[in-house]
C-alpha cells in the first residue's frame, strides 16, 4: 500500500497526462460489492455518507463504465443487470444510481451533484476592507501582505498558475476549522450553532475553484512540488493558530481573501486587455456555477471572485463573533435591561458606604476557553503571580499612584445605585434647571493589586434628574465599557492601568503580559481598553461618556432618570480612533471640533470636525517632533488653538525604570493656530508661549490690537510643576493659576499675565452659549487644599474682581457646571448675560459624612437651592445638563 502511495505523488509531480490527472491511482485489490452497499443505504442516495464529494472530477461516459464493469469479476451480478442506472467511482469501484438533469440529461459528474450547484451573488461588494483598529487586525493585515510577496515574485502575472497554487492553500482553513469545531461540538455535547457546515462548505467550494483551475492550467513540475511544501507547511500552522486563537485566525483568512479579490480582479484585467485568451469556460465550472453554455474563461473569473468576497465576510464576521464560534450555545448577547454590576445600595436613610473598595465579583459567566488557552492562561497567570507582582512590591510608590492615597475618603468608590425618588430639597430648584445634570468620574471596580491613579478607575456617572414641584431623583451607573465587561467576567482587573502600573520594568513586564494574553483570545482588545470615565457631552441627541484612550462611549438617559450604555460609538464609522476628553462644540454653527493623539506613531496629534448632523471632515495630520499629552484645547470663531507642552509621552523612560509620562524642561510650550476651515496644517501658526502648561483651557477668543494686528486670547489655568498630576514633588508644592495669554498672528509674539496670583483655580466654565466669543466671566473651582476643591470662584476678566463662594468647613465639591438663563428681547431675539444663571455641583460633607447638590445663582453667588443626595457621591471629574428638551429628542 505504501508502494502504490508513493507512486500516486510520483505520478501526480511527473504530470503524466495533463491537470487533470489529480485521481487516485491506487486501486483497491478487492471492490466492493456495490449492490450491497446500495442496498445497505436502502435506496437513501442522499443519506448520511457522502461519498460523492470524494470522486474524481472528470465525467465518465457510460460506455467507459460499462468497460470497466466488464473489466471487474469481482462485482456482482445484481449490479451488473442495473448498468443501464449506475455509475462506478473511480476511488472505491462502488455504484451509485443514474441521476439526471433538469433537462433529463444525465448527470456525468462524481465529485459534486446537481443539488450542490448555485448561482453565485454578482452584486456583492468587491471593494468592502476591514480596516485594521487593533493590534491583532495590524498584525493580521502586515502578516498577509508579507505572504503575497513571494508569490508575487514567483508567479508575477502567471495569474492561472497564481490562482491554482493558492486554491490548495485557500481551501485549508475552512477544513481545519470545520474539524475543529466539529471536535468540540462532540466533546461538548454542544450545537455548533451552523458553524462547522459553514465552515466545510467553504473548503468545498475553495477545492472547486481548484478542480477548476487545474481543467484551465498546466502546472509544471516544480510547481506540483511548491504546492505539497506550502500546503504542508500551511495545514500545520494554520491548525496551531487556529487552536490558539480563532479569532486571529479567521481575521487573517478574511484579509487572505481580500488579497484573493484583488488577485483575480487583476485576472480579469489581463483577460479584457487580450493578454490572457477568453477561452471557452470548462464544462465543469458551466455546471457548478450554472453558467450559461456559451460561458468564457472571464465569467468563470467572475464567479469565483464573488464567492472570495462571500468567504472574505464569513471570516471578517466570524473574528468578530469568534465566542460564538468557540461556544455558540453560551451566546453573550446585549441585556434588554441593564442589571447592576454591584448589589443595590440600602434605602436613602440609611448610613453611606464605607469608603473602601467592595470587591464583590459580578455573578456573569466567565467565558470558555479551549484547552490550549487554558494552558496558556494558567501559565500567564503564573507568572503574573510569581515574577510581576513581586516586583511591583518591592517598589515604593509615589502618593500619584499610591492606592492609599488616591482612593481614600471620598476618592474611594461606590456601588452603583438604582433610581431614587423624593430626594429631600431645600430651597427652590429654578425653572430653567429642569433636565438632568450628569457627572463622570472613576470609581474602579476591583481593589487596585499595584499602583493606581485617580485617572485609573472605571468610569461611573451620577445622574441627577430636577423636575417641576421641587421634584429631584438620583442613580448611579458603570459605564458599561469593552474593558469593564470582560474584567467583570474574569472577576478581577486584567487590563494594565496606564498611569498607575505601566511605571518601569514592571510596567513594561505588565505590557508584555496583557499583549500576550490579547495574542491567545484571553482579552478581546477589538472594541478599545478605554475607561470612559473623564468628559461627559451632550451632541447631536446623544450623551457621550470620553477618555483618551478609546472612542466615546453612547449612554442613553431613559425616562426614569436611570442610564444604560448603549456602546461605544463611531459616528456612525466616521470616526476610528480615541478622542481626546474635551471636545468643543461652536453654539453658532453646532460643528464639535475634536482632537485625537497616538502616543505611539506619527502624526501624533490630528485635528477634524463633525457638523451638527454628525458628518465627520477630513483629518488634519498636526506634525509634531514627539507625542504630547494634549487634555484639551480651544477654538475661536475663525481658529482652532492647539496647545503643544512640555508634558510628553517617552516610552523608553521605562526601561530606564521611570514613568512614560514626564516633564521636558529642554521643550519650549506653544500654540497652534490653525484656520478652523483648512484641510491640512499648511496654514498653521507655531507662537511660543514660554513655561505655560494648561491641563484646562476655559475659553478663547479673538481681537484686534490698537494697531490692527490680529489676537488670539485664551485664558486657562496654568499648573507648575507641569507634572505634578503624575509625578511627585514633594518640596514644590503645586500651583494652578488662571492665566490671560494674548498671541499676535502678525509678530507671532505672545504675553502672559496671571489673573488671580496667590490662589489655585483649577477645572473653569464660561457660558457654553459664548464658547470661542468673548466672555467677561469664569467661574473655577477652588482647588484648595490641593486636590479637593474648597468653592467656587467667579472672575470677572474685565475688571478682575473675584467673588466667592465657600463650602464651609469640612464640604469640599469638584467642577461647577454653569447653566445660562434663557431670554429673548423685545424684538424676540434670544439673548444671554454671562451671569444670569445658575451654577450647579456635587458636595461632600465629611463631617456630617452626607453628600449634596448646591445651586447657586451665579450674578451674586448666593446658594438658592440644595438636594440631599441619599448615597455618597465620590469627587470626580467633568459634567454636562442635559434639558427636557433636549431629553426628549434622544437618538
Amino acid at each position: 500500500m505504501n508502494r502504490i502511495a508513493v507512486r500516486s505523488v510520483v505520478g501526480g509531480l511527473r504530470g503524466g497526462q495533463n491537470c487533470n490527472s489529480y485521481i487516485s491511482t491506487a486501486v483497491p485489490l478487492r471492490p466492493l460489492d456495490g449492490a450491497e452497499f446500495l442496498h445497505s443505504l436502502k435506496g437513501d442516495v442522499s443519506g448520511g455518507f457522502y461519498w460523492t464529494r470524494m470522486m474524481s472530477t472528470v465525467p465518465q461516459s457510460a460506455k467507459t463504465v460499462e468497460e470497466r464493469r466488464e473489466n471487474k469479476s469481482s462485482v456482482s451480478e445484481d449490479a451488473k443487470k442495473g448498468s443501464d442506472r449506475v455509475v462506478v467511482s473511480d476511488y472505491w469501484g462502488i455504484y451509485r444510481p443514474k441521476i439526471t438533469r433538469e433537462d433529463v440529461s444525465e448527470w456525468t459528474w462524481n465529485c459534486f451533484m446537481p443539488w450542490d450547484t448555485y448561482k453565485p451573488d454578482l452584486s456583492i461588494d468587491l471593494s468592502k476592507h476591514h480596516v485594521p483598529k487593533t493590534f491583532m487586525d495590524r498584525f493580521a493585515y502586515r502578516t498577509v501582505k508579507v505572504l503575497r510577496m513571494p508569490t508575487d515574485i514567483f508567479f508575477k502575472r502567471r495569474y492561472g498558475c497564481r490562482a491554482m497554487m493558492l486554491e490548495t492553500v485557500a481551501a485549508v482553513p475552512g477544513i481545519v476549522g470545520g474539524i475543529l469545531l466539529h471536535l468540540r461540538s462532540l466533546r461538548k455535547f454542544q450545537q455548533s450553532g451552523g458553524w462547522v457546515k459553514a465552515l466545510l462548505e467553504e473548503a468545498e467550494n475553495e477545492r472547486m475553484h481548484l478542480m477548476t483551475m487545474v481543467e484551465l492550467v498546466q502546472p509544471m513540475w516544480y510547481e506540483r512540488l511548491l504546492v505539497l511544501v506550502v500546503q504542508g507547511v500551511f495545514f500545520n500552522a494554520f491548525f496551531v493558530l487556529y487552536l490558539l486563537s480563532p479569532k486571529l485566525a479567521h481575521r487573517i483568512v478574511g484579509y487572505l481573501e481580500e488579497e484573493a479579490i484583488h488577485s483575480y480582479t487583476e485576472y480579469l484585467k489581463d483577460i479584457d486587455s487580450g493578454k490572457i485568451e477568453n477561452v471557452q469556460a470548462p464544462a465543469i465550472a458551466i455546471d457548478y456555477w450554472r453558467l450559461p453554455k456559451d460561458a468564457t474563461l472571464r465569467d468563470v473569473i467572475t464567479v469565483i471572485r464573488a464567492d472570495e468576497a462571500h468567504h472574505r465576510d464569513v471570516n471578517h464576521y466570524a473574528s468578530i463573533t469568534c465566542k460564538i464560534l468557540i461556544n455558540p450555545s453560551r451566546k453573550t448577547l446585549p441585556q434588554k435591561t441593564q442589571k447592576p454590576l454591584w448589589p443595590p445600595l440600602p434605602p436613602p436613610n440609611t448610613k453611606p458606604l464605607l469608603p473602601k473598595v467592595n470587591p464583590i465579583k459580578p455573578n456573569i459567566h466567565q467565558p470558555r476557553l479551549n484547552p490550549l488557552q487554558n494552558l496558556a492562561a494558567s501559565l500567564l497567570d503564573t507568572i503574573e503571580t510569581s515574577l510581576i507582582e513581586p516586583l511591583e512590591k518591592k517598589q515604593s510608590l509615589p502618593k500619584t499612584i499610591d492606592p492609599a492615597v488616591q482612593i481614600s475618603g471620598n476618592f474611594a468608590p461606590v456601588r452603583e445605585c438604582p433610581v431614587q425618588n423624593g430626594l429631600e430639597v431645600v430651597g427652590q430648584i429654578p425653572d430653567c434647571l429642569r433636565g438632568v445634570y450628569v457627572r463622570n468620574g472613576a470609581n474602579p471596580v476591583f481593589e487596585p493589586a499595584g499602583g493606581h491613579h485617580l485617572f485609573d478607575g472605571d468610569g461611573m456617572i451620577h445622574a441627577l434628574t430636577l423636575g417641576s414641584a421641587n421634584r429631584a431623583s438620583y442613580s448611579c451607573r458603570y459605564t458599561r465599557t469593552s474593558r469593564l465587561e470582560q474584567e467583570a467576567k474574569m472577576g478581577r482587573s486584567i487590563f494594565p492601568k496606564p498611569i498607575g502600573e505601566l511605571h518601569g520594568h514592571s510596567g513594561l513586564a505588565r505590557l508584555c503580559l496583557f499583549m500576550a494574553r490579547a495574542a491567545v483570545g484571553l482579552v478581546d482588545v477589538s472594541c478599545g481598553t478605554g475607561v470612559a470615565n473623564a468628559g461627559l457631552l451632550y451632541f447631536n441627541g446623544r450623551l457621550l461618556a470620553m477618555s483618551e484612550d478609546d472612542l466615546p462611549y453612547n449612554v442613553k438617559i431613559k425616562g426614569d432618570g436611570d442610564l444604560e450604555t448603549i456602546g461605544r460609538f463611531d459616528f456612525n464609522g466616521g470616526l476610528d480612533r480615541p478622542v481626546i476628553a474635551h471636545p468643543k462644540v461652536d453654539p453658532v454653527t453646532g460643528e464639535l471640533h475634536v482632537l485625537s493623539y497616538d502616543v505611539v506613531k506619527k502624526p501624533y496629534l490630528k485635528y477634524f470636525k463633525f457638523g451638527a448632523s454628525g458628518t465627520k471632515s477630513r483629518d488634519v495630520d498636526i506634525t509634531l517632533d514627539q507625542p504630547t499629552m494634549v487634555h484639551d484645547f480651544a477654538i475661536t470663531q475663525n481658529y482652532v488653538v492647539i496647545p503643544d507642552q512640555q508634558v510628553v509621552f517617552k516610552l523608553s523612560e521605562m526601561i530606564k525604570g521611570g514613568s512614560p509620562v514626564i516633564y521636558d524642561p529642554n521643550k519650549t510650550s506653544r500654540f497652534g493656530i490653525l484656520p478652523r476651515n483648512n484641510v491640512d496644517e499648511s496654514g498653521i501658526q507655531w507662537i511660543d508661549v514660554p513655561n505655560c502648561f494648561c491641563f484646562h483651557l476655559c475659553n478663547a477668543w479673538e481681537e484686534t490690537s490698537e494697531v490692527g494686528d490680529p489676537i488670539i486670547v485664551v485664558i486657562g489655568s496654568c499648573m507648575d510643576p507641569p507634572d505634578s498630576v503624575f509625578n511627585e514633588h514633594e518640596n514644590n508644592p503645586i500651583r494652578a493659576e488662571l492665566t490671560e495669554m494674548r498671541m499676535n498672528l502678525r509678530t507671532q509674539v505672545s504675553t502672559r499675565r496671571v489673573l488671580v496670583p496667590g490662589l489655585n483655580l483649577e477645572v473653569g466654565q464660561v457660558n457654553k452659549e459664548v464658547v470661542g466669543r468673548k466672555s467677561r466671566y469664569v467661574y473655577m473651582a477652588i482647588a484648595e487644599p490641593w486636590p479637593k476643591c474648597s468653592g467656587i470662584a467667579k472672575v470677572d476678566l474685565e475688571t478682575g474682581t473675584v467673588t466667592k463662594h465657600l463650602y464651609g468647613t469640612g464640604r469640599f465639591g469638584g467642577e461647577p457646571f454653569y447653566v445660562p438663563t434663557r431670554k429673548n428681547d423685545s424684538m424676540g431675539n434670544h439673548v444671554e448675560e454671562d451671569d444670569d444663571g445658575f451654577i450647579m455641583g456635587f458636595v461632600r460633607d465629611e463631617v456630617g459624612e452626607r453628600s449634596e447638590l448646591v445651586i447657586l445663582k451665579a450674578s451674586s453667588m448666593k446658594q438658592v437651592g440644595l438636594v440631599r443626595l441619599p448615597a455618597r457621591v465620590p469627587y470626580g471629574f467633568h459634567g454636562t445638563f442635559i434639558s427636557e428638551q433636549d431629553l426628549k429628542e434622544q437618538a
